[in-house]
């Protein structure tokens, strides 16, 4: 008899289990670091927040969470100190959201750490192979995402 096959072998698995180890290696050495809070989920915000701040209500629509969902996020990492919620420049009415000198020293040692893990797999594959993968998974994504 067959054995079952519960996950069948396509990209989407490779994929999906790669970003898993990529990203549990990269929280544990955030978290080696000091930023306890990098591996929750309200830090998946960050991807979407750029260095120079957002509207809340951008920020919002970018990630497609609910208004509370964002908002609880964004307060907890105000109460860590990583993102400040401002009046907005423009629009009284609106919040800004952007990061603290913390943040952005998070942001800073957050990106050495993802070079270092690029570093340790183009040195464990070669920096050709990482670099054709980036370069596949850009097309790839760009031609899903369309």
């Amino acid at each position: 008899m067959d054995k079952p096959v519960f996950f069948p072998d396509h990209i989407g698995w490779a994929a999906a289990r790669f970003s898993h180890a990529w990203n549990t290696q990269f929280h544990a050495e955030m978290r080696a670091a000091g930023y306890d809070w990098a591996g929750e989920a309200r830090a998946a915000i960050l991807a979407h927040l750029p260095p120079g701040g957002l509207a809340q209500a951008e920020l919002t629509r970018r990630i497609g969470l609910t208004k509370q969902a964002v908002q609880q996020h964004v307060d907890g990492l105000v109460a860590d100190g990583i993102l400040r919620r401002d009046a907005h420049h423009s629009d009284a009415r609106s919040k800004w959201v952007g990061y603290t000198d913390l943040g952005r020293q998070a942001l800073s040692d957050g990106n050495k750490i993802k070079a270092k893990i690029e570093a340790d797999l183009s040195q464990k594959f070669s920096t050709d192979t990482v670099s054709e993968l980036r370069r596949l998974l850009h097309i790839m994504s760009d031609h899903l995402v369309k």
